[in-house]
């Protein structure tokens, strides 16, 4: 018997396998889950302009008074 064609079908059956395995896990937190990484990424963007913001002050007090 020729067990060939039995390989030539594990790879996408094992595709499929994996693939509901991945969308089966998150489908219902995705989106909240989304919303807070967002809201910590513009949390970390406020904090970045802010530290930029001190920085230009602190290299201009600086520059006054050299």
């Amino acid at each position: 018997m020729d067990w060939s064609w039995l390989l030539i079908l594990v790879c996408p059956i094992m595709m499929l396998f994996m693939m509901k395995g991945m969308y089966g896990r998150g489908g219902q937190g995705t989106h909240q889950q989304d919303q807070r990484i967002e809201r910590e990424i513009n949390e970390l963007r406020i904090q970045n302009l802010e530290l930029r913001l001190r920085e230009i002050d602190n290299l201009k007090s600086n520059q006054e008074g050299t």
